[in-house]
């Protein structure tokens, strides 16, 4: 705002009303305490004194159609309605905010954009590279149906709150932080980012929430369909045309220079940046070209999080094009920044993973484990497993359970990404099966840890085990399993929903023997049910009228 502009007008009360106001649109505050504006529908321009910060700056009545906000404040109430307090963006060093409901042109990029009750003719909501400064907040009760956010800097945080009719929102670029709560009707959301807290309130018919991008750290409630979006589809990775405008860039003159030779192309164009689909077109012809490339664009180590996602999309499409021993190096260099040719299980991060409590009973603290995802996990999964299966490619050094912590990851990716490629991972699950069924072998880890999450790992592989066709090699597999829930600490009735679920694969005789165990300390009731298996083995389902007990194989599911 330039200073021809400033307001005159300067206030030194926290209660400014239309009286006070004297049909003036510019006023000042100077005070450090709260400043509440009572029905002044018409003022467009708001200035807190410099070295003021307003401890809370609350708008009643209708809301200004345009106000604009220059100087510091922590807390926020605007039209009796919306209320952000302690809302760390504010908090931080910021000098201008711009506040209002729908966008008029501007000059100069605010810090903290505020979109209160946006308008939109179309119900579409654009937010231009002129809007996006460090903080961009949208809320209030609207109906716009579709978010358009295109940032030409990184942003530090972005807020979506309380819009009931919100179907989608795109974010063309990066944020370090996205917050969306109360959308119930959010079906798609994708960007480029490294936090993504979503609480979107859905109702019961709802579809499952489509998320995708890059996103690094994820907290999210998403069942086993709204993860499975996470899988991208072949042809994604073939083409990368998911990641259509994202352009490897250099801010370096004397870099853009050497691309231009590199590419031999005109400085103007390299200058502009080059697209992710023509540097994998390079390093199919010159993977020495394309590494150099790759390297000046994510030298910084600040870029590590990128170098891995983006390497290991490079390397799935070089494989799926048959460029197998340049697929391997990429995916190194994505990983290891080594271009090694050997094919090492990397220990990495578990996966959209809901946050869990583990109980030791030789340590007194709890360890919370929040929900997290990185994906280039689930693509370096698919990468060693497709390694695994063709005779072609180097073997995998190591045990393919190894690249990801704990017991289910693995194999709920890993089935998730079966059902979504025509190629049959089967033979690589039941092998994540047999070295995840040795480990628990030779570990009382678990046995430590509360029943209701061994529950649900021995689940996962049960659930692998019914899936996929047996051979001679596995066959042995389902007693393993029995062996282990014996010797597991978890309640009777579990167990027994749990051998229950083994005798759906294969109606062994040792398995009647096993639930003959549980007969001493179960109850009546749960003994007559138990005991019909017992006696006639899996044909007890059909005497119940049931098909099959259903994952996550639960004995209650018997008593319908």
């Amino acid at each position: 705002m330039s200073r021809a502009s400033e307001p005159v007008n300067v206030f030194q009360s926290n209660l400014i009303r239309p009286r006070d106001l004297e049909n003036c649109t510019s006023i000042k505050v100077s005070t450090n305490d709260s400043v509440t504006i009572d029905g002044c529908e018409n003022i467009e321009h708001l200035v807190i004194e410099p070295e003021k910060v307003a401890q809370r700056l609350n708008v009643l009545g209708p809301f200004p159609e345009h106000l604009t906000i220059d100087g510091r404040f922590k807390r926020l109430k605007l039209g009796g309605s919306m209320h952000i307090r302690d809302w760390e963006p504010f908090v931080g060093n910021w000098t201008r905010g711009l506040i209002c409901n729908h966008l008029k042109p501007i000059d100069n990029t605010p810090d903290i954009m505020v979109m209160a009750f946006p308008q939109s003719n179309n119900g579409v909501l654009r937010i231009g590279p002129e809007y996006c400064g460090k903080t961009l907040a949208i809320r209030g009760t609207s109906t716009i149906r579709r978010i358009i956010i295109e940032p030409e800097k990184q942003m530090n945080h972005i807020v979506i709150q309380s819009m009931e009719w919100l179907e989608e929102v795109v974010l063309k670029g990066r944020v370090t932080q996205l917050d969306i709560s109360n959308t119930p009707n959010l079906k798609r959301l994708t960007g480029y980012g490294h936090y993504l807290k979503v609480k979107a309130n859905s109702y019961a018919h709802t579809p499952p929430l489509n998320i995708s991008g890059f996103w690094l750290n994820l907290e999210t409630r998403l069942g086993r369909e709204g993860r499975a979006t996470f899988v991208l589809n072949e042809s994604y990775l073939k083409t990368c045309d998911d990641l259509q405008g994202r352009v490897v860039y250099t801010p370096d003159y004397n870099i853009a220079c050497k691309w231009s030779e590199i590419l031999d192309i005109d400085i103007e164009e390299a200058v502009l940046g080059i697209s992710l689909a023509d540097l994998i077109s390079l390093w199919k012809e010159s993977e020495s070209k394309a590494k150099e490339i790759f390297d000046d664009w994510l030298d910084d180590e600040r870029f590590q999080i990128d170098r891995k996602y983006f390497g290991m999309r490079i390397a799935m499409a070089l494989l799926l094009d048959g460029r197998k021993k340049r697929a391997i190096r990429a995916r190194n260099i994505a990983l290891t920044s080594l271009a090694s040719n050997r094919l090492i299980p990397l220990k990495l991060q578990p996966l959209v993973q809901s946050r869990r409590h583990y109980f030791s009973q030789f340590s007194q603290s709890r360890r919370d484990t929040d929900c997290c995802f990185a994906p280039y996990d689930i693509l370096d999964l698919e990468f060693l497993c497709r390694s695994f299966m063709d005779e072609e490619m180097p073997p995998v050094l190591g045990n393919l359970s190894d690249c990801m912590s704990g017991t289910k990851f693995p194999l709920e990716w890993l089935t998730l990404i079966d059902a979504n490629r025509d190629l049959d991972f089967g033979t690589a699950i039941l092998d994540v099966c047999s070295e995840l069924i040795e480990k628990l072998k030779s570990s009382n880890n678990l046995q430590r840890f509360q029943y209701s999450y061994m529950q649900n790992d021995y689940a996962d592989i049960i659930y692998c085990l019914e899936k996929f066709e047996l051979n001679g090699k596995n066959r042995n597999l389902i007693i393993e399993m029995a062996d282990i829930i014996e010797e597991s600490h978890i309640p009777e009735m579990v167990k027994a929903g749990l051998y229950i679920a083994l005798m759906q694969k294969e109606d062994r005789p040792e398995l009647r023997l096993y639930l003959a165990r549980l007969s001493s300390s179960i109850d009546r009731e749960t003994y007559r049910l138990i005991h019909s298996f017992r006696i006639s083995g899996i044909v007890a389902l059909r005497n119940l009228g049931i098909k099959r007990l259903e994952y996550p194989y639960e004995l209650r599911a018997l008593r319908r």
